[in-house]
C-alpha cells in the first residue's frame, strides 16, 4: 500500500462552514499538520508544522482578543486589519467570523488617502494594524 494519500471522490463531502470543519477534524485528529510556515526567510533553514488543533486554538484566541476589545459584531461589520502578509490573515478573518465581523484587509501599499476612502466606503469603524505598519499621513 502506497503512503500517497488518496484523493477523495466527493461522495463522503457535505456543505458545512469552515470553522465547523477545522473544529471537527481538529477534534478527530488534532495531530493533522494543516500548514507548514518557514522557521525563517530562507526556505533552506527547514520549516514548522502547525496542527489543526494549533490552528483552531489560534483561531480562538484571536476570536477571545477581539471580543474583549471590541466586543462582538452586529450583522458582520466590517473591521480592518493590516500587517505583515502572514497566516495571521487567515487566523483574523476566521476569528472576525467567529465574532460577528467580517475582516477587510486593505493593501498596505495604499495612501493614507486610500485608507481613508476604503474605510469610508466600507462602514469600518474598527482598525488594526501592526507596528511595522505605520498608516499615518
Amino acid at each position: 500500500m502506497s503512503d500517497t494519500p488518496r484523493m477523495n471522490d466527493g461522495d463522503d463531502l457535505e456543505p458545512r462552514l469552515l470553522l465547523h470543519y477545522i473544529h471537527q477534524t481538529a477534534a478527530q485528529d488534532p495531530g493533522r499538520v494543516c500548514v507548514s510556515l518557514p522557521i525563517l526567510n530562507n526556505p533552506e533553514d527547514g520549516f514548522r508544522d502547525i496542527t489543526l488543533l494549533q490552528f483552531e486554538q489560534a483561531i480562538d484566541y484571536a476570536a477571545r482578543w477581539m471580543e474583549r476589545h471590541v466586543g462582538r459584531g452586529r450583522s458582520y461589520q466590517t473591521l480592518a486589519y493590516i500587517g505583515p502578509q502572514d497566516s495571521w490573515y487567515l487566523i483574523l478573518i476566521l476569528a472576525a467570523l467567529k465574532t460577528g465581523w467580517k475582516l477587510f484587509a486593505p493593501s498596505p501599499r495604499n495612501s493614507f488617502e486610500a485608507y481613508v476612502k476604503l474605510l469610508h466606503s466600507y462602514e469600518c469603524k474598527v482598525f488594526f494594524y501592526s507596528k511595522e505598519h505605520n498608516i499615518g499621513p
